[in-house]
């Protein structure tokens, strides 16, 4: 679908031949959810999103074998399909065909069911097989940032990073099955004369999956622009502060501060276009400043720039007092059981 609709934008000249192809794809199959993933007052019964009430009734589903209708079900031994993993969440990422601006759409509402029953990055006793736990290569992060989840997202982030950020470089490992025991244990190594404690887990690559996932999910939790419209700060916690300088698509350099509800923001076209800015719950009482006009479409904020041209954006009566300075690293950073950086072990 994203592929047939980008086709449709770049080669306007094959746009009745694609559209025709976009309108006889295959519907989204979905599937009913099991008795045993709701408790006695309907709710969710585990999962990320235990205790919430479904968005609907139904998920996505991963396809037809023999009649049936196949969808992941985390670990339920009853019914578990596990296939390629989060394939139900393609529609939301990498294809970008459903986001923030769909929340009142059956898409939104099928994908968001499948997150809320979703392991957790930790050991989850409630999960049906009694310890599954979210795998460190798991774009979850990312699918919570894109949904606009905020709420779930960064305890999400903090257990993905405590979980699988098993070295203190940043590298991970495969299948933590017992963190404190097997991970983390260490062996006698003698080099060079010295003897020192190195991590060990026999037969277990390292690997460097989960680290860009939370980079990633941090960036998409400030920006996004994906779709042709920037939306800022669209899953942080709202009465923290956040501060980030980043590109974003189309061409526009943005530099924001988020400060407990308000923000001040700038952004400067760096090769000239059309800015468009989804003015949403991030923005309250928003101020504009910019040496064109603009208009207001669908609650999209939109304006031509040229080259070196910016437009100012921020709440109403708001002037940022946040100074961001650099500091030199002076220590190791621990999150849960994760160490980024470390003292001399020999």
């Amino acid at each position: 679908r994203s592929l047939l609709k980008a086709g449709i934008e770049i080669f306007p000249e094959r746009a009745k031949e694609l559209t025709e192809y976009l309108t006889h794809l295959a519907p989204y199959v979905t599937a009913e959810l099991l008795d045993d993933e709701l408790d006695k007052n309907g709710a969710l019964a585990y999962g990320i999103g235990k205790g919430e009430k479904p968005s609907c009734g139904n998920v996505l589903s991963v396809g037809i074998k023999g009649g049936e209708k196949l969808r992941k079900t985390f670990g339920n031994p009853e019914h578990d399909y596990y296939g390629f993993p989060d394939t139900e969440m393609a529609p939301l990422y990498p294809a970008g065909l459903v986001g923030i601006k769909d929340k009142d759409s059956e898409l939104y509402k099928l994908i968001k069911n499948s997150i809320l029953l979703h392991h957790h990055a930790i050991h989850d006793a409630d999960s049906p097989e009694h310890g599954s736990t979210c795998m460190g290569w798991c774009m979850m992060p990312v699918y919570l940032a894109r949904m606009g989840m905020g709420y779930k997202l960064w305890n999400h982030l903090s257990d993905t990073v405590s979980t699988w950020i098993i070295f203190p470089q940043g590298f991970g490992a495969y299948t933590p099955t017992d963190i404190d025991q097997d991970i983390r244990k260490r062996n006698s190594v003698i080099s060079g004369g010295y003897t020192y404690r190195s991590f060990a887990w026999r037969f277990r690559h390292f690997d460097y999956e989960t680290l860009p996932i939370c980079a990633y999910a941090v960036t998409e939790a400030l920006i996004q622009s994906y779709d042709g419209i920037i939306r800022l700060f669209p899953a942080v916690k709202p009465y923290e502060r956040y501060s980030f300088s980043l590109y974003a698509a189309g061409g526009f350099r943005v530099s924001a501060i988020y400060d407990k509800g308000m923000i001040h923001a700038s952004i400067s076209s760096l090769r000239g276009g059309i800015l468009r800015l989804a003015i949403d719950n991030a923005i309250i009482d928003p101020v504009f400043e910019c040496s064109g006009e603009y208009t207001f479409i669908n609650g999209t904020f939109e304006t031509s720039m040229k080259t070196g041209e910016y437009v100012i954006v921020k709440t109403k009566g708001y002037e940022p007092s946040v100074v961001v300075s650099d500091s030199e690293n002076t220590d190791a950073k621990h999150l849960g059981h994760a160490v980024l950086g470390g003292e001399k072990e020999f």
